[in-house]
């Protein structure tokens, strides 16, 4: 049929994606903006396995959208008491926005400890560190979270990021992280970098979605 011969579309539509339908018995075309497809959408998922990192490019990073988000989920590192980092980048992969000059402040908790740990980095880092709690690599010390960016495609705005990181350091005690992440620029980023402090990602699921 019509329908059945055709390409099927396996993933969400994209604003300027078009539907057909009837107005009062005309026919009219609509991009997807306007019936939801400018909301909130799943671009792209990538499962890791024994890799040095996960990467978003130029294909995935766009000006499509104002916000991004990336969740993580079961992310398991090789090497023993590592962070989990993301680079943001304009060129590409080539060059990280902000080097040597991103600020970050965030605060974390453990299981075995009811105090507040407190850190702050002013204009004086290069990654955004999204789990600062040196993870464990034993069977089962896995982490997971998020990290929404901000005006990464505003020229009119610097670059902000949050996150929120819960794992299992490598004295099996649970951690709680939530951080925020600064970046004065205006350049547009059109890549997102995913990796740890040291050694690969054995194992986990980083998935980007864009909003509008």
């Amino acid at each position: 049929t019509a329908i059945t011969g055709h390409t099927a579309l396996a993933e969400s539509p994209a604003d300027t994606d078009e539907f057909l339908i009837s107005d009062g018995g005309t026919l009219k075309r609509i991009d997807a903006s306007y019936i939801g497809g400018g909301g909130f959408t799943k671009i792209h998922s990538v499962t890791a396995d024994e890799v040095a990192n996960v990467t978003f490019d130029n294909t995935y990073v766009t000006t499509s959208y104002k916000t991004y988000l990336v969740t993580f989920s079961g992310m398991a590192p090789v090497s023993d008491a590592v962070e989990l980092k993301f680079e943001v980048s304009g060129d590409n992969g080539s060059s990280v926005l902000g080097a040597g000059s991103n600020s970050r402040v965030s605060v974390q908790m453990e299981d075995d400890d009811s105090s507040l740990t407190f850190e702050n980095s002013d204009e004086g880092s290069t990654a955004y560190t999204v789990g600062r709690s040196e993870q464990g690599n034993a069977n089962y010390e896995t982490g997971g979270g998020y990290i929404w960016i901000f005006g990464s495609q505003d020229s009119n705005s610097w670059i902000t990021a949050n996150s929120s990181y819960t794992s299992w350091v490598n004295g099996m005690q649970l951690t709680w992280e939530d951080a925020a992440f600064g970046t004065r620029t205006t350049t547009n980023a059109n890549h997102f970098k995913i990796y740890f402090s040291s050694g690969n990602i054995d194992s986990g699921v980083v998935t980007l979605y864009g909003a509008n």
